[in-house]
């Protein structure tokens, strides 16, 4: 399972957004690792990734000065997609399944998953594997 990008997408909180990596250099790191495990003989899923509340990021980390660019994420996931059909890899869309969710799936740092996130997260690998 592949499911990476979501602190790429991170940047500063500022009119600039500087990421870590562009979304061009994530774009290349990953057809390379998906090349190199499909070599392999791996087989692979893709995990799309899940939005971020970025107030409520700011509320439990007042002093950090970073947030997560909305449109960065949708490109990432959007990437995701591509690479997924281009390549023949098993995807599972969590971005779409969680922004369908009327539940709130993200502990109280607006970040990582809670336990509903989790749970959502594991159904649907256990559609799709073995």
């Amino acid at each position: 399972m592949v499911f990476l990008g979501a602190k790429d997408c991170k940047g500063l909180d500022d009119e600039f957004h500087i990421t870590a990596i562009s979304l061009e250099e994530y774009k290349r790191n990953m057809e390379y690792l998906t090349a190199s495990l499909i070599r392999g003989g791996k087989k692979l899923i893709l995990v799309t990734i899940p939005d971020v509340d970025n107030v409520r990021l700011k509320t439990y980390l007042p002093a950090n000065n970073l947030c997560y660019n909305q449109k960065r994420i949708d490109q990432t996931n959007e990437f995701l997609r591509d690479l997924a059909r281009r390549k023949e890899i098993e995807l599972v869309d969590f971005s779409a399944e969680i922004r369908a969710q009327r539940e709130d799936v993200l502990e109280k740092d607006g970040l990582h998953l809670n336990s509903k996130g989790q749970t959502i997260l594991c159904e649907l690998l256990l559609r799709i594997l073995p």
